[in-house]
Parts: structure tokens; C-alpha cells; sequence
């Protein structure tokens, strides 16, 4: 190991210390000396490190105990779960994704190659072979090595489908990038780019696009929001009938909607300024494709919208118009873990927040022609819009028209 000065790193506003793992690890970047010889100490590549089993790198506690943390001075996670379960408490990976992770890792560290299980293996011994041929057809089959049929060979299971296979193998790929960015166990990841078209179940028919976003399941899945309660006050703080509802009508992005502001919206004529976005975690940024836009609410929406902001005393100026209880934007994957409560409880088909863009375009799309939805979406170019809703019939222009058409709109609280 060698920790090496970068002035040319200092000069662009770029970590300068250097600590070079490679050929068993990966690069790091320290602000100072001192704190790349510590991360040093600590994940020595040739000593310790090589030495974890597949069960150490995934965090046996985490995958009982959501509770369990293990984490080093620096706070640098140890573990995959550990680094999961922080992600999940900063909102940048959704509960939903969270727990299945646990299960998929679940699955992988039972599965057994050549007689011996999967989370006894070091890291570094697992092959790509080993994966490809052996693990990826145990967990596309539901294979448990832990349970034998009268005849002593292992049950079998019905088979999984397709998609599942593909989202196990996504938790395995994040372990094995995790194994290589964090823990330095190993300096490549074997399960990139494996073949999984040719395991699995054939996916059973679902609604397409157009079936899913109709009113038959929008307007049950707004009304169920009330009803779909989390203990987190971040939930019941925020109106979430209301903020589906909004969404739907206008055809607002997510990081649109979470940035929106008092001074946004014109309360007399109902046009609203989509100036920003939220970026992700870097702050506020120009919306997508840095095209600023003005969208239109009609009479209906606009006094809805009035009554929602009476009861948050009014905001003004710079205030959220959508925040968390803090008074800060609403974190990222409640949006997506609110609507499949939602859809549960309603009982309809699942589908994810940007769908309820794709509602707006069909419902503005019997009344407008395809440039001016193409406007009021924020699409770089017409094609796009095209491309994505091509099939909806088209006419009519004006901003009254915009307001008309949303007024039209089945849809209501």
C-alpha cells in the first residue's frame, strides 16, 4: 500500500491523498495524510480483508436485526447490510429495496457449490464460473440445499420468474461492488454481465403502460393514500391524497414537485413556474433537460390546491410547498414506498410514482395537440413525447384549452 499527493487534485477542488489498494482493491481518496494511513490500518488488503467470508461481507446480524450497525471509527461501513441499512435512513435507498435485499443475499449465501454453502466461501475464492453455472440456476430453480426429498436429493422449489432472478442478481452484483469499492476483499466483480435471459420462469402478462395508468386504478390508489400509515412522522405530516392527486393532474416530476416553492405558483390565475428540481442528493438544480417550463392548474385543482395550503398556514416565498415535517425536501423513496402501500390496499395494479406523468399525458392528449403536452411535460423535443405517447389522440392548443382539458380529467379527490 502507498499513499501518494496529488497537487493537480488539490488545485480542482479534488481530494489530494491517495491510498492505492490496487491489484487486490480499489483507489481511495483522503482530504489529508493523516486520514488515508488510518484507512490504511484499517483494511489492510493483505491481511484481514482477504481472510472474509461471503457471510462477514454481507453482516450476518443485519440480515436478522435491522437494527444491527457495524460500522468502523471512520464510520465507514464493515458490512453490506450495514451500509444498506444507512442509505435506507438517508433516504437513498427505499425500505421496499432495503428488505429485499436481505432476502435476495438470503437466497445467495444458502445456495452451494461443490458441496459446500456459498457464505462459507471467501470472497476472493468465488469464480465467475462458479456463479454462472453453479449459484445463478440453484436460485432461478427456489433450490434449498438445507432441505432433501425422501430420495435425499435437495427440494426443489417452483420455479421463479424471470424478473425475480434479475432483481436476486441485482443485490448480488451491488455485495460483489461493494466487496471490490469498500472492503477491498477482492479486485474484480465476478457476477457482472452473466447470462440470466436463459433462467427463470416466463414472466406472467401484466397491463401494459396504458392499462395500468387509467382513472379504474389512479383514482383507488389516490383514494387509498390516507389509509396506508407508516410510523415515520415524515408520513403522516404530508398530505399524501393530496400530493398523488396534484401529481397526477399535472404531470410534475418527482424532483419537480419536491422543489416546488410558495413563490411558484400564481394562486390568481393557477400557472406555476417548474424553475427547479431536486437533484438527487446535491442540492437544487434546473429541471430535467435544464428546460423551465410554466404548467396550468384548472378551477377544480386550484381551489384544492387553496384549501391544502390553508391548512399549512399559508406558505409564502421560498417555503416548500410539498416539505418533510423539518421543513425540508420530502426524502426520495417515500414516494415510491407510499404508492405500492397504496396500491396494496386499494387493490390495483402496482405502478411507480412517474407513471402518474404518463396518466397526465393520456388524459391531456384527448385534448391538445402533441407540442404543447410535449411543453407542459418538460420533454427536450417533441420526438420524445411522440415516442412515449404517439398512440393517444390529439388536438386542441391554447392555455385555456390546457386548463379545459385538465378539467375534463376524470379524475377528483
Amino acid at each position: 500500500m502507498k499513499v501518494t499527493y496529488y497537487e493537480s487534485n488539490k488545485s480542482n477542488n479534488r481530494k489530494p491523498w491517495l491510498l492505492d489498494l490496487r491489484p487486490h482493491g480499489t483507489r481511495h481518496f483522503f482530504e489529508t495524510e493523516a486520514e488515508a494511513k488510518a484507512f490504511a490500518k484499517k483494511v489492510d488488503p493483505f491481511s484481514d480483508s482477504l481472510q472474509l467470508t461471503i457471510d462477514q461481507l454481507i453482516g450476518g446480524d443485519a440480515l436478522h436485526d435491522a437494527t444491527a450497525r457495524n460500522f468502523s471509527a471512520h464510520g465507514q461501513a464493515i458490512d453490506f447490510m450495514s451500509l444498506s441499512a444507512k442509505r435506507n435512513e438517508e433516504g437513498r435507498l427505499s425500505k421496499h429495496e432495503y428488505l429485499r435485499r436481505i432476502v435476495h443475499l438470503q437466497k445467495f449465501r444458502d445456495c452451494v457449490i461443490d458441496g459446500k454453502r456459498v457464505g462459507h466461501f471467501k470472497v476472493r475464492e468465488i469464480t465467475r464460473n462458479d456463479l454462472q453455472t453453479k449459484v445463478i440456476p440453484q436460485i432461478a430453480e427456489g433450490f434449498d440445499p438445507e432441505r432433501n426429498d425422501h430420495n435425499g436429493k435437495p427440494i426443489v422449489y417452483k420455479k421463479l420468474a424471470q424478473k425475480t432472478v434479475k432483481n436476486t442478481w441485482g443485490s448480488v452484483t451491488q455485495l460483489f461492488k461493494f466487496a471490490v469499492d469498500f472492503a477491498n476483499c477482492r479486485k474484480d466483480n465476478p457476477s457482472w454481465q452473466l447470462q440470466l435471459r436463459d433462467y427463470g420462469a416466463a414472466p406472467t402478462k401484466r397491463m401494459n403502460k396504458e392499462e395500468r395508468v387509467q382513472p379504474e386504478t389512479v383514482v383507488p390508489l389516490i383514494e387509498a393514500m390516507p389509509e396506508a400509515q407508516l410510523k415515520s412522522t415524515a408520513w403522516n405530516d404530508l398530505d399524501w391524497k393530496f400530493v398523488t392527486f396534484f401529481a397526477a393532474k399535472t404531470g410534475i416530476r418527482q424532483g419537480e414537485l419536491r422543489a416546488l416553492q410558495a413563490h411558484d405558483i400564481n394562486l390568481e390565475t393557477g400557472k406555476v413556474h417548474i424553475r427547479r428540481a431536486v437533484k438527487s442528493y446535491e442540492g437544487f438544480g434546473k429541471p430535467k433537460n435544464g428546460k423551465t417550463r410554466f404548467i396550468f392548474l384548472d378551477d377544480y385543482l386550484l381551489a384544492e390546491l387553496k384549501k391544502y395550503l390553508l391548512k399549512r398556514g399559508m406558505p409564502e416565498g421560498e417555503a416548500l410547498i410539498f416539505p418533510d415535517p423539518d421543513g425540508n425536501p420530502v426524502k426520495p423513496n417515500l414516494f415510491m414506498d407510499r404508492i405500492r402501500s397504496a396500491a396494496k390496499i386499494a387493490g390495483v395494479e402496482q405502478i411507480d410514482w412517474h407513471e402518474l406523468r404518463h396518466y397526465y399525458a393520456g388524459e391531456m392528449l384527448q385534448f391538445m395537440r402533441l407540442e404543447q403536452v410535449s411543453k407542459l411535460m418538460g420533454h427536450a423535443t417533441v420526438g420524445i413525447t411522440a415516442n412515449l405517447y404517439g398512440h393517444f389522440v390529439v388536438s386542441k392548443t391554447s392555455e385555456d384549452e390546457i386548463k379545459y382539458g385538465q378539467s375534463q380529467s376524470a379524475l377528483r379527490m
